[in-house]
């Protein structure tokens, strides 16, 4: 039998008195609206079914019965593994900063989802295919800086004018990305060039690279509208912009690029992650000794 844990005082090491002030001091870290709206969803989701109780109360039992609902329900393995490592972040930042006594989340060990990378891998040839079908010029240059600078979605729409520049033959730009750290991605004459007609002669050093009819800067979604139509006139259904960036990781290893490179090129935090796409795509395999 289960017995839940006295309540103590809020920390002095952390301004907040109540689990919604706490809650919201934990959401404020995620620099991303999308990440925060995820984040937020999962704790309320997870509150809802213990109740509304008291964080302080949380038990391990809540955490298994949390996993429990999620499985039920359908949720894929994928989101499980999302909303559970959200629930036990806020449990483990609660320890950390001496809100909570007891992080009871570190005894829940959250679903692996299934490794689906391969999967999302396009050969050169399709890749290729994709980044002509566009008719537009500026859509054909998302599609390119998508795969040969391995961009991220939200480092793409928040490209300026001031961070292309010229280098050597062909250019560079300056991405600011995931984890608020800046790279410098070298570019070929190509795609140089392919940024270069788009300028504007009146451009302005932070004007927004790409822009709609409708606003100063591109969104997500009109990417992903932009990125999904080309998959289909490419017969490549749900092709989605970090797909572009799966390929180039994985073509470039496979025409010998070194890992290290590579991670720098994409903002990765570690080889580990980098090293995803070896395995995603081996050169070799014990089946190719067999005599069959």
């Amino acid at each position: 039998m289960t017995t839940a844990l006295v309540p103590q005082q809020p920390s002095q090491w952390i301004a907040a008195e109540t689990d919604t002030q706490f809650i919201d001091l934990f959401l404020r870290q995620k620099r991303s609206h999308h990440t925060r709206r995820a984040y937020a969803q999962a704790i309320a989701q997870f509150l809802q079914l213990t109740g509304q109780r008291s964080l302080s109360t949380i038990m391990l039992d809540d955490l298994l019965n949390y996993a429990d609902w999620l499985d039920i329900n359908g949720y894929t393995k994928s989101s499980q593994a999302l909303k559970l490592s959200t629930v036990k972040s806020l449990l483990a930042f609660g320890q950390e900063t001496g809100y909570l006594r007891f992080n009871v989340g570190a005894a829940c060990k959250a679903p692996i989802p299934e490794n689906k990378l391969a999967e999302r891998i396009l050969s050169e040839e399709d890749a290729l295919r994709v980044l002509h079908a566009p008719k537009s010029q500026r859509d054909k240059a998302i599609l390119r800086l998508l795969y040969s600078g391995g961009l991220r979605v939200s480092e793409l729409c928040s490209l300026q004018w001031r961070h292309v520049q010229p280098r050597d033959d062909g250019g560079q730009i300056s991405v600011y990305g995931k984890g608020q750290k800046t790279r410098i991605v070298p570019i070929s004459k190509a795609t140089f060039q392919t940024l270069t007609v788009l300028k504007p002669v009146d451009a302005q050093p932070d004007e927004y690279i790409f822009a709609s009819q409708r606003a100063k800067r591109l969104t997500a979604n009109g990417v992903y509208r932009i990125v999904r139509k080309a998959g289909q006139r490419c017969g490549i259904p749900n092709l989605s912009p970090h797909w572009l960036r799966h390929a180039h990781a994985s073509h470039a290893l496979e025409r010998g690029a070194n890992v290290a490179v590579v991670r720098d090129t994409l903002g990765h935090s570690s080889l580990a992650i980098t090293n995803r796409y070896l395995h995603a795509r081996p050169s070799d395999s014990s089946a190719f000794y067999l005599a069959v």
